[in-house]
């Protein structure tokens, strides 16, 4: 009967022991899960490189997208005689030095448009050059449109490149050229050759 007993008390004591093993096993189990719920999980987050937009400076093209003719030079003695012999204005029975580039698309009307962007300054009318277009561009660069008609734009209007001003038209002064646009240049108030211009940066412009 003894031996009985004594039996009983050790099983019993082993299921209190296993007992007790599992209940420390499943605190240890629960206190490890809520460290792996409370410690920050590293993600990779995707990097967008981002560079800087630098545009490209416009360069300066001709007055118009059609295919017309220059059929006037700047007068610039040191240019070649046959250069200088289309840089004369015949005016009143005296020929005068040109001091423009003109273009011609074989008598027909055709769009003039912005030979970079800039601001309008002036618009008006003179009696020899015909309607006008000045528009400044910058580094004191002025660029002026002549022999117009049907002028689109204003005084102190912003003008993107290749926008249209208006349309050829003829003038007094060069009568003989029938339908043409005319384009005088000054930098810093000084007349200087359009044809220099043409694919350059206004910036360059000395």
């Amino acid at each position: 009967m003894y031996i009985i007993e004594k039996r009983r008390r050790t099983a019993i004591a082993g299921i209190g022991l296993s007992l007790a093993v599992l209940a420390v096993s499943a605190m240890y189990y629960q206190q490890q899960k809520t460290l792996v719920e409370d410690t920050p999980v590293f993600q990779m987050q995707e990097t967008i490189l981002t560079l800087p937009v630098v545009e490209a400076e416009e360069l300066i093209e001709v007055p118009m997208l059609v295919n017309a003719n220059q059929v006037m030079n700047y007068y610039d003695s040191s240019k070649s005689e046959s250069e200088l012999m289309h840089a004369l204005t015949h005016y009143e029975g005296v020929y005068r030095p040109s001091q423009s580039v003109c273009y011609s698309l074989d008598g027909k009307v055709f769009e003039v448009t912005a030979m970079v962007s800039g601001t309008v300054s002036e618009v008006y009318t003179d009696e020899l050059m015909g309607k006008s277009v000045a528009v400044d561009v910058g580094n004191g660069l002025v660029i002026t449109y002549q022999s117009l008609s049907n002028v689109q734009v204003i005084p102190g209007q912003m003008i993107q490149q290749f926008e249209v001003l208006g349309l050829a038209s003829e003038n007094k002064f060069h009568e003989d050229l029938g339908i043409h646009v005319q384009i005088t240049a000054h930098k810093d108030g000084q007349l200087i050759d359009p044809e220099q211009l043409i694919h350059q940066k206004v910036s360059e412009i000395n």
